[in-house]
């Protein structure tokens, strides 16, 4: 004869729970690792941005333009982040 299950238990009214909105507002990652990770992102751009290049632009221009794009990520990334510290006034 097979046995029953236990009813679930109760937990109490007053217990605390993990707000939902919490978690969402958390850190993904340390500000550290973040750091590291778009600094390698804007280095990866620009290089990929400088042997993308044609040929028949010069290399000054080239390495000019690899520049600007590995230095926009870091003002994507700034303006995200100052706009996300306006939001959030700690």
């Amino acid at each position: 004869m097979p046995k029953k299950k236990a009813p679930p238990q109760k937990t109490p009214s007053n217990a605390t729970e993990p707000k939902a909105n919490a978690s969402l507002s958390d850190p993904w990652i340390s500000r550290r690792n973040g750091l590291w990770i778009t600094a390698l992102v804007s280095i990866l751009v620009a290089v990929w941005i400088f042997f993308q290049g044609s040929e028949s632009v010069s290399f000054g221009e080239r390495l000019l333009w690899s520049f600007v794009f590995g230095i926009n990520v870091w003002l994507v990334f700034g303006l995200v982040y100052f706009f996300n510290r306006f939001l959030r006034k700690r």
